[in-house]
């Protein structure tokens, strides 16, 4: 990270949140300019331990852009417009970004070789303190896939796996008419 002229650089990540966990820095919206709920409306909740907590700071927040925003367009991202967004949000500080859906699509499968292939952590396209996240449908043959697009990715990977309750997508998709639901394979 010592080209000057780098969009990827993360030293302004290096103040502390209160959580252990969310690395990134905290957020600069201007939110102490708005009421909470609990100062426009009496919310009672009694005999109740976590609805009472405030939430008092941003959460960790994971873009989806990449993945589900690139679908809503009418001409999908190419490797190279994901890469310029990837650093933008690198740039701004995230710490955990959803790349693809890997098993889906040529495309995001070759972005997120990219990010495996961009080599040592001096020029990673990813910095060492990103979590690299990317979304499968919990198939055998798809989680394949997506575990093969992550093969040598140095940073912390999060295989973002889910499967659909929809009947039609588990007996199209999942090729799964006829099994019961309740038992495991």
């Amino acid at each position: 990270m010592n080209n000057p002229q780098s969009t990827t650089s993360t030293s302004a990540s290096t103040s502390k949140s209160s959580a252990s966990w969310n690395r990134q820095r905290p957020s600069p919206m201007p939110s102490h300019r708005y009421r909470d709920v609990y100062t426009k409306v009496d919310v009672p909740l009694t005999d109740r331990n976590w609805p009472s907590n405030r939430i008092t700071a941003a959460p960790l927040w994971v873009p989806v852009d990449l993945r589900d925003g690139n679908q809503a367009l009418a001409e999908p991202m190419d490797p190279h417009r994901k890469r310029r967004f990837f650093e933008a949000m690198v740039a701004m500080g995230y710490k955990e970004i959803e790349v693809g859906y890997p098993s889906a699509s040529q495309t995001d499968f070759d972005f997120v070789r990219l990010l495996a292939d961009s080599g040592d952590s001096e020029n990673s396209l990813a910095p060492d303190d990103v979590t690299i996240v990317v979304f499968t449908p919990a198939r055998r043959d798809l989680i394949e896939r997506t575990v093969a697009s992550i093969n040598g990715i140095r940073n912390n990977v999060v295989i973002h796996m889910y499967t659909a309750t929809a009947p039609v997508w588990r007996d199209v998709v999942l090729g799964s008419a006829g099994i019961d639901a309740n038992c495991s394979t």
